[in-house]
């Protein structure tokens, strides 16, 4: 079966004010913009996410909220809600996506870099991870790399099995 994995890197937030932890950084306009943007260009190549994976710090849920307010009418994904995404590696979020249910055909990770990075390379089969290696190191805030998986469940979800569907900065239109 066809399985969907949209990784996402939150959308661009403010420097953190004097004695603000990183963890409270709210996005900026221009972040919240691009979010409701992304939302309409996962919409408009027919990408629905069942569940997101977004990580509890406050900019990666306001890119949740932004993008979910697109989306309301349309489809109501299920948040998942985690805070260990803010400070895990790619494995861990692998271990998370093969806990879902198999019913679901795409999955949704909104997250930090590099980490986000890595993990859409290590997702990559080996070919497309060399020809695809910049994204790693360059993954914008509110970029979306979608990956397409062919599994019988998210379980044997695991390093090497995903082909590139798109990579979509903002601004790119699918």
């Amino acid at each position: 079966m066809k399985r969907t994995i949209v990784i996402m890197r939150h959308a661009k937030a403010a420097p953190a004010a004097p004695g603000m932890a990183d963890y409270d950084r709210p996005l900026t306009e221009s972040g919240e913009s691009s979010a409701r943007a992304q939302a309409m260009m996962l919409a408009g190549i027919n990408v629905w996410p069942d569940v997101i994976l977004c990580s509890t710090a406050i900019r990666a849920r306001q890119t949740y909220d932004a993008m979910r307010a697109v989306w309301e009418g349309e489809m109501e994904p299920f948040a998942d809600h985690r805070t260990d995404l803010y400070r895990c590696g790619p494995e861990e979020i692998i271990k998370m996506l093969r806990a879902h249910d198999p019913g679901y055909s795409t999955l949704m990770v909104i997250g930090h870099n590099p980490v986000i990075g890595q993990l859409a390379l290590m997702l990559l089969r080996e070919e497309e991870a060399r020809k695809n290696a910049a994204i790693a190191d360059t993954f914008p805030p509110a970029s979306c790399a979608v990956l397409e998986l062919d599994l019988r469940s998210w379980s044997e979800a695991s390093p090497k099995k995903a082909a590139l569907s798109g990579f979509y900065p903002p601004g790119t239109e699918g």
